[in-house]
């Protein structure tokens, strides 16, 4: 189970939210979770990474941690979801983003 410990929201430009987990049967905290949202469209997990240039001066991002298979991401990442979602519920953060 995963819990949300904190979540601010921003609600700036597709950044709904920034959140930090905690994850008991690993004991580890990831800070820097944004909850992102598209015009309209559905809700995705922005997980941690670094912004770097690229060769020709593109600003890209790499994460400090991935998954090797796409489906345990995506379970982790709705899990992560649920946890802002019971967070926000708990907190009274102006309802549900």
């Amino acid at each position: 189970m995963i819990e949300c410990v904190r979540y601010k929201g921003v609600n700036k430009g597709s950044c709904l939210g920034i959140a930090s987990i905690f994850i008991p049967a690993w004991g580890i905290q990831i800070n820097g979770i944004g909850l992102m949202k598209t015009n309209g469209g559905a809700r995705w997990v922005n997980l941690p990474s670094k912004e770097y240039l690229n060769k020709e001066g593109e600003k890209k991002y790499m994460p400090y941690f991935k998954f090797r298979e796409k489906y345990h991401q995506e379970a982790f990442c709705m899990q992560i979801k649920d946890a802002i979602d019971f967070w926000i519920r708990e907190h009274d953060n102006g309802g549900k983003q």
